[in-house]
């Protein structure tokens, strides 16, 4: 039933006045809404510019780093010094709670003009990996880039710095105090104690080839920040004829060594824990072009070196002081010749360290052997000579003798 004209007009007032009311609150809610958009934007770029992961770079340019943890959103890695790896130096998103937990990274280079690196975890923050400065100092391979993967596959420094020392590194404790936010200034609160750490490399102690590894921060939440350092190769003086292996995960090291008559001996140096290949390297060599047991083709010693002779090695290779190879200066062969030896990380595993030996031929005349000269009759002559009561006490001495 249709209603009334008087309950319609009604109807239409009331509608028409909360159209009205409405109309009227329209723009209010827009512009609440805006503000409140505006303010999560606001809320939003802050947290970005305040929970980021921040590398800056200091003028002085020293290869000094701060890792900081913030909260929610992993570790703040402020660079003093150095270089970025990847992008311009600015403040860059660090990723949500969802995803593993966040890292502060940078890269650094040392060579001769510049060989220290520091770096101070700040928070409570220690060494990275876990535990790599209890005995020798222990870093982590390249393609080890996650907290995790990098406790639990560090290796020795010496792999990548074969003079690698633990008096390379200096540790000091660093008491942080910071003031409250909601007490005085007078008020302070202790942090649990962090650390600085320097590492420094002699001159001297630089390998032989280039090199890199990862270290850095690790805080108990999980949080870590890491350096992924390289360190520039200062060839060793020829003279010393060492190869002191370097494993490296990119690719297999390769050592060139020359012996000659004046230059007779060389020295390899596996590391202490490591490998020798192939593993009879005293009997034989790899004729091939890696150590790798898998393509490795052994070869006897005397293939080449026909007066080899296993005296020649004197030491172990498996050491800090390694193994020496001497070829005495009389037994170089007639023609130039070559082998291959090396060393493993692993048991019969990656990464190879191998090193070619070049021996140059011969150029003194070959050894004439000399047989001794009958006896002549002279001798005969000689013991004819002798007395009697000589000759019948010898007779009888050898007459017993015989008997």
């Amino acid at each position: 039933m249709p209603l009334p004209w008087r309950y319609r007009d009604e109807r239409a007032t009331g509608l028409s006045a909360r159209f009205s009311t409405r109309a009227c609150e329209i723009p209010l809610i827009l512009t609440v809404c805006l503000l409140l958009v505006s303010g999560c934007n606001a809320r939003l770029r802050t947290e970005v510019e305040t929970l980021g992961t921040t590398l800056t770079r200091a003028s002085d340019s020293s290869n000094h780093y701060i890792c900081s943890p913030k909260t929610d959103a992993g570790p703040e890695l402020l660079e003093v010094g150095g270089e970025l790896e990847d992008g311009p130096p600015a403040t860059t998103t660090t990723t949500s709670s969802s995803q593993p937990k966040s890292i502060g990274r940078a890269s650094v280079t040392l060579n001769r003009e510049s060989r220290a690196l520091t770096w101070e975890c700040r928070g409570g923050g220690d060494y990275l990996p876990f535990s790599g400065l209890e005995r020798r100092p222990e870093v982590c391979p390249l393609s080890l880039t996650e907290r995790n993967d990098c406790d639990k596959g560090k290796v020795f420094l010496a792999d990548f710095i074969p003079q690698a020392k633990a008096d390379w590194f200096a540790v000091t404790e660093i008491q942080e105090v910071e003031s409250s936010r909601t007490t005085t200034l007078t008020d302070t609160e202790v942090e649990p104690a962090s650390h600085k750490y320097v590492l420094t490399i002699p001159e001297n102690g630089f390998p032989p080839v280039p090199t890199r590894f990862n270290l850095g921060c690790r805080y108990s939440n999980g949080d870590y920040c890491m350096i992924s350092a390289t360190v520039e190769a200062v060839h060793a003086d020829a003279a010393e004829q060492t190869a002191a292996c370097v494993y490296s995960d990119e690719s297999p090291v390769i050592y060139e060594l020359n012996m000659s008559e004046e230059n007779n001996s060389i020295r390899l140096i596996c590391g202490v824990d490591r490998f020798p290949q192939p593993w009879v390297y005293g009997h034989e060599y790899c004729s091939g072009d890696s150590v790798d047991p898998g393509r490795c083709k052994s070869r006897m010693m005397t293939d080449i070196l026909p007066t080899f002779n296993t005296d020649w090695w004197k030491g172990i290779p498996e050491s800090s002081e390694g193994a020496v190879f001497t070829i005495p200066e009389d037994d170089f062969p007639v023609e130039t010749t070559s082998f291959l030896v090396g060393c493993s990380r692993l048991i019969d595993d990656a990464p190879f360290c191998n090193v070619n030996v070049t021996v140059a031929a011969r150029t003194r005349p070959m050894r004439e052997t000399t047989t001794p000269p009958p006896l002549s009759g002279a001798v005969f002559s000689e013991v004819g000579s002798l007395p009697v009561s000589v000759l019948i006490p010898a007779v009888l001495i050898v007459a017993h003798a015989v008997a």
